[in-house]
């Protein structure tokens, strides 16, 4: 049977008539570098914004399980609703409604903020919005242009902050803390190469993993550590968290599997008992993630 190759978000938008696409937009091609990984996963799309329920659909199509989710003011936009795709009706200047809507969708992977495009909105939103995504999770705000055009003072409203410049505060803030961690980061991997002790690369791993978010150079150092001490527990659990934070499970799943293993292997080696009932829970936590 010949390999039939999936869609692309952009032709699925096409389909679908959304504004997003290739044809107007072109948002759907970057998008689908964001996504991608989330293709499959059981998760939350919050988009604000309806209008014509072409992107409800979109998402519906592109991603295999995911609950979609619409917010606007327009009642009419209810009829929107079916398969996988729910909407509310409620503004998102409405901070009990936006957090009625997260008690009902908890933890959303994506926000899409494609509302009123007026600053305070924006930033009031995100500030709502932001902390309850999950881990891993993508926040877009669509349409800037429309806060730089001339339409920016009909968008800008009466907001006291600009949403272009608290955006651009918050890019800079967290670039500076980046470069700092960065450079940090390459004198302190020169430190663990002199070190006898192979803990320190787990705890390498975690810096980079946590401090710098290079997912990639952690996994590096986690290696190397647990080839010098193959049945250290803790090394693999690291890997594990590691790889869930690539959007890996396959390979985290497989990671806390080692990490049980080493646990066994420890456990003999101390003289000591295991808790395999435990274990195996831990085990199943893993995979249910």
């Amino acid at each position: 049977m010949d390999n039939v190759t999936a869609p692309s978000l952009d032709e699925i938008g096409i389909l679908h008539g959304t504004d997003k696409s290739s044809l107007r937009q072109n948002y759907l091609v970057h998008y689908e570098r964001l996504f991608a990984n989330m293709r499959s996963r059981d998760i939350t799309l919050i988009e604000i914004g309806v209008y014509n329920g072409a992107s409800l659909e979109t998402w519906e199509s592109y991603f295999e399980r995911e609950t979609v989710v619409g917010i606007d003011i327009d009642p009419s936009c209810k009829k929107y609703e079916g398969g996988r795709r729910v909407v509310h009706v409620g503004s998102q200047t409405d901070a009990a409604f936006l957090d009625r809507v997260l008690d009902l969708h908890p933890k959303p992977g994506i926000v899409i903020d494609d509302g009123s495009h007026r600053h305070a909105d924006i930033v009031s939103t995100f500030e709502r919005l932001f902390p309850r995504l999950s881990r891993g999770g993508c926040y877009v705000v669509e349409d800037f242009d429309a806060a730089l055009s001339s339409l920016a003072q009909q968008f800008g409203g009466t907001a006291t902050c600009n949403a272009v410049e608290y955006f651009g505060a918050m890019h800079m803030t967290l670039m500076s803390r980046y470069e700092v961690a960065t450079r940090d980061a390459a004198r302190l991997w020169s430190l663990v190469l002199r070190s006898a002790r192979p803990e320190s690369w787990m705890y390498l791993a975690e810096y980079l993993m946590n401090a710098v978010g290079d997912y990639d150079a952690a996994l590096k150092a986690v290696a190397i550590g647990i080839e010098r001490m193959p049945s250290e527990p803790w090394l693999h659990v690291r890997a594990g968290q590691i790889f869930e934070r690539k959007g890996d499970y396959a390979s985290a799943v497989a990671a806390a599997r080692r990490a049980g293993v080493s646990v066994c292997r420890h456990r003999m080696r101390v003289g000591g008992t295991l808790d395999r009932g435990r274990a195996a829970r831990v085990l199943e936590r893993w995979q249910s993630g």
